[in-house]
């Protein structure tokens, strides 16, 4: 892990111009806000108006504020979903707007103008999202809620992909099943892969509901969100967001977690990609390929939320599986044929072709498909010539793959008291992928590997109202991230699994791959505490986030060794090569070459650094003039020093 110790200030002034209608902005937190203008008809400011917000999911009216001098108020730390958003003032028609849309790291603008009358009498309205107005601060985002999650179209089924149809947002080199490669980057990610207005993709900072989502070892997305039915918004800010969001600077991305409400809902899909259906390439048909390689994937899943007591406690629960089945081949591999095999065996007791031939368990080189065959030279003891070996072109073929993974979301939301609520939610993930010919198309048999792992995250939001000036906004969360690189099951019960990795110049390693097993396993707990108050034309927002990150890497390591196999003789001042061994004949030798080499690590392959950050915050949002706000933001980021636990003791000093 790389040694980060940053200190980091961020002074933030943005100014924003408000307008009078009900329009969306942006806010910073992982739940919404509403926030908006109260005028007369007449266009004079309504002071000490009441404002409330009710829930038209869960039933009930969680946010209360009142107007400044200015006509302005502000609620926040509200779930996302629909409200309604009440106005009442002496002298007054109450003003009822319907239908808004709250969403997490959002602020919706509701105002409006009360007309003269009763408080009997009320005016109702449907608000309206048709205008995309930046009003509330000078940031740049952008969000996508579920009408856009659940039908655009995106092939790796993560909604985080969605924010790629965003300005500045640009894409690497992402293949059907969202993959990427470091044909567009110089260095990859985890999961889906961006850069933002020309910043490095590993400057993105990743939430789910407000908290910590990052690979910390390669940046990217830890917990990958692959069931879209799970989550009801994706929020992207790319500048100039507030000082409640740090870490990222090249952006920060939010994904917000499905709700139940007072109405039982649900849905159950299946997906099936299928080469059964698909045409034969031509190139492919013209040389005699009548059928396409298995390749059929099923993903299937259900969703169902609701109430459990209503107005009160509420739940959602969604599960997906991914079943991937697929007949692959190998790359193409030059070896020895059944004669090559023959002529080598020939040669008498050799411990060197009797690893090589349990090494290739059965596969030889095609006799059809001839490559050029290779000389074993002369027997060094009789001086006399060996044949050559015939080799042919040959690649393993009708590899079944098994890819299995599923995922499991839960969340509960409850409104305890009319000033706490509480969320939880809960995610697990297992994946794994056996063989692994991704990475290692060119591995043997005796010698495949696997990877995969589980990963779970829960998180916990309280929201306490103090009055209608004070909220507080508590989290905490913990994630674990488990992955592996290792045998399998039968790689790891063969005996030639503990041997050194062999390479022969020529041929494919003779070995397990010399960088396996490998492995991480990051724990991270975090806690943000978010304090709201709002005072004449002042709202304040002060708050902290703590996280301490405990790591278990089981790093690259070559500690079953490795013997590489090179042409060519060993030449001494006194003696000269009278020619040119080939690689393999040093090898039936069991002589590396002039410059092979056998190399071995010996240590420990774990580290566990660890390391706390923390980041104290201070947000005012000014209301000089009912349409005139300036924005002004402190953040201090203390990311610490990782502490690590040795590979090797240290000495002071060597004696014999």
């Amino acid at each position: 892990m790389r040694n980060v110790h940053r200190n980091l200030t961020v002074l933030v002034l943005t100014f924003a111009f408000v307008a009078l209608s009900v329009v969306p902005g942006f806010a910073q937190t992982s739940n919404g806000t509403i926030a908006g203008t109260i005028t007369d008809v007449s266009g004079a400011a309504v002071v000490k108006a009441a404002v409330s917000a009710t829930s038209q999911d869960l039933g009930k009216t969680l946010g209360t504020a009142f107007t400044d001098a200015t006509g302005g108020y502000r609620i926040d730390a509200l779930f996302p979903g629909k409200y309604t958003v009440s106005v009442k003032a002496a002298g007054f028609s109450e003003l009822k707007v319907s239908d808004v849309d709250v969403r997490g790291s959002y602020t919706s603008t509701v105002s409006g103008a009360l007309e003269v009358g009763t408080v009997s009498s009320s005016v109702t309205v449907e608000a309206s999202i048709g205008q995309e107005l930046q009003t509330q601060s000078g940031e740049i985002s952008k969000s996508f809620g579920e009408a856009e999650i659940g039908n655009l179209p995106y092939a790796n089924l993560n909604p985080i992909s969605l924010v790629l149809t965003g300005a500045g947002v640009a894409a690497g080199n992402q293949p059907a099943g969202g993959n990427t490669d470091n044909s567009s980057f110089s260095f990859r990610t985890n999961g889906l892969q961006f850069s933002v207005n020309g910043t490095s993709p590993r400057a993105n900072n990743f939430l789910i509901d407000g908290q910590d989502n990052n690979d910390n070892s390669i940046a990217g997305q830890a917990f990958q969100p692959d069931n879209s039915a799970a989550y009801g918004e994706v929020t992207i800010l790319t500048n100039s967001y507030s000082a409640e969001f740090g870490r990222g600077g090249g952006s920060v991305t939010n994904i917000i977690s499905r709700g139940g409400s007072n109405t039982f809902h649900g849905s159950a899909w299946e997906l099936n990609r299928n080469t059964y259906y698909g045409a034969i390439p031509a190139d492919q048909g013209f040389n005699g390929v009548t059928s396409n390689p298995v390749d059929n994937e099923n993903v299937f899943g259900y969703a169902f939320g609701g109430p459990i007591l209503k107005n009160k406690l509420f739940f959602f629960q969604t599960t997906q599986w991914d079943r991937d089945r697929v007949t692959a081949n190998g790359s193409p591999l030059t070896l020895p044929t059944a004669n090559g095999i023959a002529t080598l065996q020939s040669l008498g007791a050799n411990a060197n072709v009797d690893y090589l031939v349990a090494a290739l368990a059965g596969l030889r080189g095609s006799s059809t498909n001839l490559a050029a065959p290779v000389s074993l030279g002369f027997d060094p003891v009789t001086g006399l010539p060996r044949p050559d070996v015939e080799m042919g072109h040959v690649e393993r073929s009708g590899i079944g793959e098994k890819s299995n993974a599923r995922t499991e979301n839960v969340k509960v939301d409850w409104i305890a008291a009319e000033k706490d609520s509480f969320s939880a939610r809960y995610i697990r993930s297992d994946s794994a992928l056996t063989p692994d010919l991704f990475n290692f198309p060119n591995q043997l048999e005796p010698f495949d590997s696997q990877q995969g792992g589980p990963s779970q995250t829960v998180g916990a939001t309280w929201v306490h109202t103090f009055s209608p000036r004070a909220v507080n906004e508590f989290r905490a969360s913990f994630t674990e991230i488990s992955f592996s690189f290792g045998p399998t099951p039968a790689t790891a019960a063969n005996p030639l699994f503990s041997h050194a990795a062999i390479s022969v110049s020529g041929l494919p390693t003779l070995g397990f791959p010399s960088n396996l097993p490998q492995g991480r396993g990051h724990k991270t707990w975090q806690y943000q505490d978010a304090f709201s108050y709002s005072v004449g034309k002042h709202s304040f927002k002060a708050g902290a986030d703590v996280t301490y990150l405990a790591v278990v890497d089981l790093i690259p390591f070559n500690s079953r060794g490795t013997i590489l196999y090179v042409k060519g003789c060993a030449v001494t001042p006194t003696t000269a090569c009278s020619y040119q061994p080939t690689a393999l004949a040093n090898f039936v030798d069991d002589f590396t070459g002039p410059s092979g080499n056998a190399s071995k690590v010996f240590g420990s392959p774990v580290t566990k650094p660890f390391v706390t950050t923390y980041a104290p915050y201070l947000q005012d949002t000014w209301r000089l003039t009912s349409n005139f706000t300036l924005d002004l933001g402190f953040r201090y980021e203390y990311w610490g020093t990782p502490e690590n636990t040795l590979l090797f003791p240290a000495a002071e000093e060597l004696s014999q």
